[in-house]
C-alpha cells in the first residue's frame, strides 16, 4: 500500500484492562476481518496500516494480554499482517482495579 502521510487523532479511555491482541494469541489464524486486537486499527481495503493497542497494565505483565513490548513479556508476537506497525500502551500502571477511566 502506498500512502505519504495519514494523519489520524485518537483519545482512548479505558476502564479496567486492556487485551492486547487477546484473540490473536487464541487463534493465530485470525484474519484481518475479525477481532484481533483491543484498540483501534487502521486498514484500506483489508490492508493493515496501523494499530493502536490497548494492553493490560504499564508496569505488569499478565500472560497475552499486556503489551508485546512490555519488559519481560515472553508472548510477544503480533499477528503477522501487523507486524511492527502498531504502537501499545496503557492507562493503567499495575495490576489494581481502579474507578476511574484512564487516558490512553
Amino acid at each position: 500500500l502506498n500512502y505519504t502521510k495519514i494523519c489520524v487523532r485518537l483519545r482512548g479511555y479505558t476502564h479496567g484492562h486492556g487485551f492486547s491482541f487477546f484473540n490473536y494469541y487464541h487463534n493465530p489464524n485470525v484474519s484481518i476481518s475479525e477481532q484481533y486486537l483491543s484498540g483501534v486499527s487502521i486498514t484500506h481495503e483489508n490492508e493493515h496500516i496501523w494499530s493502536y493497542v490497548n494492553g493490560y497494565a504499564e508496569d505488569y505483565i499478565y500472560y497475552y494480554i499486556s503489551c508485546p513490548c512490555s519488559t519481560g513479556n515472553p508472548f510477544n508476537a503480533t499477528p503477522p499482517f501487523v507486524g511492527n506497525d502498531y504502537y501499545c500502551e496503557s492507562g493503567r500502571s499495575d495490576n489494581s482495579y481502579p474507578d476511574d477511566y484512564f487516558f490512553f
